[in-house]
């Protein structure tokens, strides 16, 4: 492993390593809730590169994950809409325009004020989900697979209308407040207020079916509260309120070794790595929070039972 040469140490309250959409907004959060020095190190040229420039744009509500046996992903899309319109929506109130609004009977949910240069856009995402009938059960030869789509379909439509259908007021008192666990898990209904009868997908549904050979069938097709998002807007003002805040980005940085406290519980103690002109850094922290997935796991993994960050 390479090993920088002897430099002044610099110390921060927290250290964060990469940046991407997460370790922005780690940074931009702990910035403008507590007076803390930060330091945010990035391996490429620019931030919000890699996983956080090329995916999608697309804001998961859990709709996505509502079929999944662990319903733990659910539940995490679900209180991420929670920190989001609590930490976010009044601080950045010209930008971040996902709200709770009146929808159902007096009841509230998660819903996308339309504005031109908002972080996320208006129009909605519908899943289409196979039915007994659909292609997918029609076709095969398992007896199984048809048991296994409807214990699924039944579990999408009750996740779906126990978030964000005539079940739960997301905002009760004054405060947005996502579903617990318990009250997703104790709907046991399979009818969903959600389901979208307008015949707007009927078509897509009937081209697939064409392509397979057969029948009209039937599908279950949700309207759901996931939205596409811009990406680039919301970095550039998760950076801005990050800079503001005192945090230091430096991007081209190359982590060459961790150094270890090995007294009492392992972890880490200090970094070693090089800047884009190649400058030779010596970084401490009280906290190191890694957001950089395969570098630093690869490097941590020659240490034998060492976390990656305290």
């Amino acid at each position: 492993m390479t090993t920088t040469k002897a430099t002044a140490i610099r110390y921060y309250d927290v250290v964060i390593v990469g940046g991407g959409i997460a370790g922005i907004a780690i940074a931009e959060f702990r910035s403008r809730k507590h007076p803390l020095s930060i330091k945010v190190l990035e391996q490429a040229t620019q931030l919000g590169t890699g996983a956080s420039g090329k995916l999608e744009g697309w804001f998961h509500t859990g709709g996505l994950y509502s079929g999944l046996d662990d319903g733990q992903t659910f539940m995490n899309c679900l209180n991420a809409i929670e920190d989001l319109i609590t930490h976010y929506t009044s601080h950045f109130p010209d930008r971040c325009n996902l709200t709770c609004a009146p929808r159902y009977s007096g009841l509230c949910g998660p819903a996308v004020v339309p504005r031109e240069d908002g972080w996320f856009n208006d129009a909605p995402v519908f899943y289409i989900h196979p039915t007994l009938a659909s292609p997918e059960v029609q076709l095969s030869h398992f007896k199984n697979d048809a048991v296994l789509l409807e214990i699924q379909r039944q579990r999408v439509l009750g996740r779906m209308e126990a978030a964000f259908g005539r079940q739960h007021n997301w905002f009760p008192e004054d405060s947005c407040q996502a579903p617990t666990y318990a009250q997703i898990e104790r709907y046991r209904g399979t009818h969903c207020s959600l389901m979208e009868t307008s015949g707007l997908l009927d078509d897509v549904c009937r081209r697939f079916e064409k392509s397979f050979g057969l029948p009209p069938s039937s599908f279950d097709i949700l309207k759901s509260a996931d939205v596409t998002l811009n990406a680039a807007t919301i970095l550039r003002d998760l950076v801005a309120s990050a800079l503001a805040n005192g945090v230091e980005f430096e991007t081209g940085v190359t982590i060459e070794n961790l150094v270890l406290d090995r007294f009492g519980t392992m972890c880490i103690n200090s970094l070693l790595c090089r800047g884009q002109r190649q400058m030779p850094m010596h970084l401490k922290a009280k906290l190191f929070c890694s957001r950089w997935g395969r570098g630093l796991s690869a490097m941590c993994r020659n240490f034998a039972s060492a976390p990656a960050c305290r």
